[in-house]
């Protein structure tokens, strides 16, 4: 058994899971007396943020919200707690992989989207999820009005039976969150985004709906819609809304690409216009979504979990001999200097105009560094 990282309260922290930029997963056991033992998620907030900053205030209300969710589609917060300074939730262990683990290209081998039965399966799954998070009530019969804003393959987790939950309501929104997202801020993976959430538009449980087609459309094609690498590039095409040209290089049949831009059209009146709706016409299109599909997704979870991260292997690979340090070029100057997805807690207005000032700077840096000749 791996030594203990750290102990919270009655939770021994075992490894590490995923990190960011606010907090690290854990894989924990949770004990109690007469030997009870049970594996949880510990998601532990980094302790440079101190109390009563937003940042807090955020991971706070993911674990209010996460905690009014239970649903076998979806991971919820089963505890919440604070030693010392640090604050930490505990979650579902989820025995599996998430769904960019099964798609991504690897240091050996290109994209991999998933067979049709496969990925209809992942999704109606999620669908079932959203149905659920999108109506739940307060004790009182009221809407909570839960959004969850960042609906993409790394925060879908499928379990080794092949069942796929949503997770991370990190920046989801509700009616009793105390923290908010002003109007023009932009929150989220920008290649997953809807239409209205990439203009910083006001939100409902239809642009989770969007975030789900572009998630389809990611896990048959192995690669996001509209790209990565030039954040205000992709942001523009987010805007725009997937284009019918798109699905056109998708392996499937058309009614597949018809449900696609069905869900993710940048009028927002012309799409699904709830999950259930989503989730029904996806499901009869792929009828055998949660037989065959299902013990395909299994087996690929299964196979994923087993073999190694491949991580030290995939630095190997792309390490070089150094040697000196080519002549930059136009190119390679404006990818260095501009931000990459995701983007968090931006206005739209200000980060087009840093990424207009980044990409003038370079210009000029890169004009004074051409050698001119008379």
């Amino acid at each position: 058994m791996a030594e203990p990282i750290l102990k919270l309260d009655r939770y021994v922290l075992l490894e590490e899971i995923g990190t960011g930029g606010m907090a690290t997963v854990y894989k924990a056991k949770n004990t109690g007396p007469m030997g009870f033992e049970k594996l949880a998620a510990v998601k532990l907030l980094h302790p440079d943020f101190g109390a009563g900053s937003d940042v807090v205030r955020m991971f706070i209300d993911e674990a209010r919200i996460g905690a009014r969710l239970s649903h076998p589609n979806v991971i919820g917060v089963t505890d919440f707690g604070q030693i010392e300074n640090h604050y930490f939730m505990a979650m579902e262990f989820v025995e599996g992989c998430n769904l960019s683990t099964l798609i991504k290209p690897g240091a050996a081998r290109a994209a991999r989207p998933l067979p049709l039965s496969a990925a209809a399966c992942v999704m109606c799954d999620v669908l079932q999820g959203l149905e659920y998070v999108h109506a739940v009530k307060d004790e009182k019969g009221r809407s909570l009005g839960i959004v969850h804003r960042d609906i993409s393959p790394q925060n879908i987790m499928i379990d080794r039976s092949g069942r796929a939950k949503i997770g991370d309501f990190g920046i989801a929104t509700g009616q009793f969150r105390e923290s908010f997202t002003n109007a023009g801020i932009v929150k989220g993976k920008v290649s997953y985004m809807s239409p209205e959430q990439a203009a910083g538009k006001p939100l409902d449980g239809r642009s989770d709906i969007a975030a789900a087609g572009l998630t389809l459309f990611a896990a048959l094609s192995g690669q996001s819609a509209f790209g990565t690498g030039d954040t205000i590039a992709v942001l523009a095409r987010a805007e725009e809304g997937l284009k019918p040209e798109s699905v056109k290089t998708l392996e499937c049949p058309d009614e597949i690409r018809e449900i696609i831009l069905k869900a993710t059209c940048a009028r927002i009146q012309d799409r699904f216009q709830t999950a259930r709706e989503f989730r029904e016409a996806l499901a009869a299109a792929v009828p055998d979504f949660d037989g065959h599909g299902r013990e395909l997704l299994a087996g690929m979870v299964t196979r994923a979990s087993k073999a190694p991260s491949g991580r030290k292997k995939a630095k190997e690979q792309t390490a070089r001999v150094p040697g000196p340090e080519p002549r930059p070029t136009a190119s390679s100057m404006l990818s260095r200097s501009m931000p990459s997805v995701p983007v968090s807690g931006l206005t739209i207005q200000t980060y087009r105009v840093l990424t207009g000032a980044v990409l003038l700077a370079s210009i000029v840096a890169l004009l004074l560094a051409m050698p001119w000749s008379a």
